[in-house]
């Protein structure tokens, strides 16, 4: 039975500790005997253990030597020991931390029989998480092919969440910092590096880091975005939006409130002003075509807004008011509305009201009744013509309902109307007159 290196074979070890527990049973200091001539056999077997190459050696045997023992602190002390000591061996000289899944199979085949001190202090806490504090300070973000999170966030489920490895995520997230000095937005990098950390570092320390790294870049990219109808470059657009899923919708829409609404509108403004031009000339088929493109351009820049960005409050009121001043132009008028008069003192006018309804006059009311919605005037002004209208079962454009009038197809987005070119298959703001016009041919 005796090896030529003079070591036993794990079938010949399996073979002496079952015939020693069967012949030996009723002795008190069984275990204790177990335990001191299983330790020499087992030291000669792991001698040649290569654990990384071969996570697996010897597991069976031992898996069946806790059996024999009755006494289970015996069996955690031979662990203690020989095994142990391969181990510790192993991580300490041979062990690349940037290759963590040969270690990962040692600790998920031999799980099951580690008491657990054994594997969260003499390895996990005294082993593995120094040997990866040392690879993390040596790590250079700006040099190393392998992504830091490959290697380091298999280990999460082990260390029970990210709470233990706390300390070697700051110094991950200080590296980073540093690289990023000389960031530009067009590079995606950046963006594919941090991606894994967004459920691993807590959201506080997330948010910090991209506001102070991230965000005022992804702004002056904005500022420096040139918008151009006759030729739109997106790309610096595409730069920020790829960022959305990081900076979350709240810091997006308070960089497009900043950056990009306010010269966004003055672009509309003055392409509208074309068409109001235009048609003050008399060249209504030029007002036209301003309009129609404006209304493509519109459309276009809502669907380039994330979903989860449209129902705040500075996107609807920048589209809110852009629709205005589509139906204003449309009309004939300024895009932009004069500002607001000043506001009469009530007191002297309720005083010249009450004054009127003692002479008999009826008193005109301080503030004007709503006007009807363009929807209700086109129904009104439809039923008067004989014209069909009404809302076409199951139909939505970007959620607004579609309706027949006549033979056209149009849809309604605050206050302006949207009619339907069967040329091109595309929506493009008519004004109320031209619409009722079309209808009727």
């Amino acid at each position: 039975m005796i090896q030529k290196d003079g070591g036993l074979s794990p079938d010949e070890i399996a073979s002496w500790m079952a015939r020693i527990r069967e012949e030996c049973a009723d002795l008190p200091e069984l275990p204790v005997l177990m335990a001191a001539m299983a330790r020499p056999m087992l030291d000669g077997s792991l001698a040649k253990w290569k654990p990384l190459s071969e996570p697996g050696y010897c597991f069976q045997l031992l898996s069946k030597w806790r059996d024999f023992f009755q006494n289970n602190s015996a069996f955690d002390v031979i662990l203690e020991t020989s095994w142990l000591s391969t181990i510790r061996r192993t991580i300490v000289n041979d062990w690349d931390p940037r290759d963590c899944e040969p270690l990962l199979q040692v600790l998920e085949i031999w799980g099951s029989v580690l008491p657990d001190d054994l594997l969260e202090h003499r390895i996990l806490d005294e082993l593995v998480l120094p040997k990866l504090q040392e690879a993390v300070s040596i790590w250079n973000p700006l040099t190393d092919t392998i992504p830091i999170h490959t290697w380091l966030h298999p280990w999460l489920p082990w260390f029970g969440g990210a709470e233990r490895l706390a300390n070697i995520h700051d110094t991950v997230l200080q590296k980073l910092s540093t690289c990023l000095t000389d960031w530009h937005p067009s590079d995606g990098s950046a963006h594919s590096v941090l991606t894994p950390w967004r459920s691993v570092v807590s959201i506080g320390a997330m948010s910090a880091f991209l506001n102070r790294h991230i965000v005022p870049k992804l702004g002056l990219a904005l500022q420096q975005f040139k918008l151009n109808p006759a030729s739109q470059n997106m790309d610096a657009w595409t730069w920020v939006m790829r960022w959305a899923d990081l900076i979350g919708p709240a810091v997006l829409v308070n960089l497009l409130e900043q950056h990009f609404w306010p010269r966004w509108i003055t672009v509309l403004a003055n392409w509208l002003s074309q068409g109001v031009e235009a048609r003050q000339r008399g060249d209504h088929q030029s007002a036209a075509q301003v309009y129609q493109e404006v209304g493509r351009w519109y459309a276009g820049w809502k669907g380039q807004v994330p979903p989860e960005c449209m129902e705040y409050a500075s996107v609807k009121d920048a589209l809110t008011k852009a629709l205005a001043m589509m139906e204003r132009a449309m009309r004939g008028l300024p895009p932009q509305e004069p500002k607001p008069a000043t506001v009469i003192d009530s007191s002297r006018c309720t005083s010249a009201g009450v004054t009127a309804s003692r002479n008999g006059a009826l008193a005109t009311p301080l503030v004007a009744p709503p006007p009807p919605t363009l929807r209700k005037q086109v129904e009104q002004v439809a039923a008067q013509r004989g014209l069909t209208f009404h809302p076409i079962p199951n139909r939505m454009f970007e959620g607004q309902q579609v309706y027949r009038l006549g033979q056209l197809h149009v849809f309604f987005d605050r206050n302006v109307s949207f009619l339907f070119d069967p040329t091109n298959g595309g929506w493009h703001p008519v004004s109320f007159a031209e619409l009722m016009t079309k209808a009727e041919y």
